[in-house]
């Protein structure tokens, strides 16, 4: 995870297998109180390196919890190089809640000039 231009920008790098609910949790509650995670905070995570992704549970589960908790970034892009990561993402994106912005890429240049074109956050 990259923390230099937090709370403005954050970059996760997800590797392996996909982190636990708790893992990320956990991961949200001590950006939250460092303030490297605030409402207009913009996110990348970049998907491309991981090697087992979740279930649908997983990912119900962990947006039910970023609802409860709070610590969810208010615009986020979604690097990708597959299918199974596209289709993965795309769930996410369903699953957002109102005022979330998301889109999904396969080109880390144009998501990160997505995250950075002005919205009303």
């Amino acid at each position: 995870m990259l923390v230099d231009e937090a709370p403005d920008f954050l970059r996760f790098n997800l590797t392996g297998a996909w982190p636990s609910v708790e893992e990320q949790c956990r991961l949200r509650q001590r950006l939250l109180a460092n303030g490297q995670l605030t409402s207009a905070t913009r996110a990348l995570y970049d998907l491309r390196d991981l090697t087992r992704m979740p279930s649908l549970s997983d990912i119900e589960a962990n947006v039910a919890l970023a609802r409860s908790t709070g610590g969810w970034p208010a615009k986020r892009a979604y690097l990708v190089k597959h299918g199974v990561q596209y289709r993965v993402a795309r769930q996410m994106q369903t699953l957002e809640f109102p005022g979330v912005d998301v889109q999904l890429f396969t080109d880390e240049d144009l998501a990160i000039e997505w995250l950075w074109t002005v919205t009303t956050i």
